[in-house]
């Protein structure tokens, strides 16, 4: 149900046989549907010459904002470094989809909506080290959830811990502590989920407790063989908001540029 439309943008010359290679191992992974024509999630650009391989992403879950940091561009040096890395890219740009959908699942006009304001960078761009708070606010109490997905998987960055599962205040926006820009660079999403009852969506499983003393962020990585890999997450968090009333919940999602 959530499978990317993929269309492939042919320039490899006389390596054709690398296109249909990469076809195949789209169409393995089970994310994506291949198209020929029509309009796409997805549009890869593959172009080959005698110094590298290139692959330039340009996907339609940035609506009409088509500007220049959101499309990716890929570089390898041969045919074995493109496919290792080709999955996980895939892989990124269905939960990427799969998040900004939520956005859709109902208006977000009423007094639950929620904003996400980033404090720190300029124009959706950050650069790697440099330190940003991220802020939410609503209109109703509710537990909040802050999620990033980046090329390495799906991180919750709020709560981290039991105590910090609490309501936000009605109006009262809410900051998280100061947190250092970190590889990877690239584009990642930025989503914060919004619930009126936190029976909805449980985190208790994945958040520290009071005899734990460091802290990381609970992460879900793209492997496929764990059962908590973030494309799990991304489908899981879907079904469970659209199974929700839609009074119960509310979702944003923006995405930023990191750079070193």
């Amino acid at each position: 149900i959530f499978a990317l439309k993929t269309g492939i943008v042919d320039n490899t010359g006389n390596q054709s046989e690398m296109l249909y290679s990469m076809k195949a191992r789209l169409d393995q992974t089970g994310l994506v549907r291949s198209i020929d024509h029509g309009g796409c999630d997805l549009l890869v650009d593959l172009n080959v010459n005698f110094q590298e391989i290139s692959l330039t992403m340009q996907n339609n879950v940035y609506g009409d904002d088509k500007i220049e940091t959101y499309v990716e561009s890929y570089y390898f040096t041969d045919e074995n470094q493109l496919f290792s890395a080709l999955e996980n890219i895939i892989k990124r740009y269905y939960c990427f989809n799969v998040m900004r959908s939520m956005d859709l699942l109902k208006p977000g006009e009423d007094d639950y909506a929620t904003t996400i304001t980033i404090k720190g960078g300029s124009y959706g761009m950050f650069t790697v080290g440099e330190t940003i708070e991220l802020c939410l606010s609503s209109g109703r109490e509710a537990y909040s959830m802050l999620l990033s997905v980046n090329s390495e998987g799906m991180y919750l960055l709020f709560p981290q811990t039991r105590e910090e599962n609490r309501p936000l205040v009605s109006g009262k926006p809410f900051c998280t502590l100061p947190m250092e820009v970190s590889l990877p660079t690239g584009n990642e999403l930025v989503a914060a989920v919004l619930i009126a009852d936190k029976s909805v969506l449980s985190l208790d499983r994945y958040l520290a407790g009071d005899d734990q003393v460091l802290i990381e962020p609970v992460s879900w990585s793209y492997d496929l063989s764990s059962p908590d890999n973030a494309v799990e997450y991304c489908e899981n968090l879907f079904t469970s908001l659209y199974n929700a009333p839609p009074e119960k919940y509310s979702t944003k999602s923006q995405f930023i540029k990191t750079v070193n």
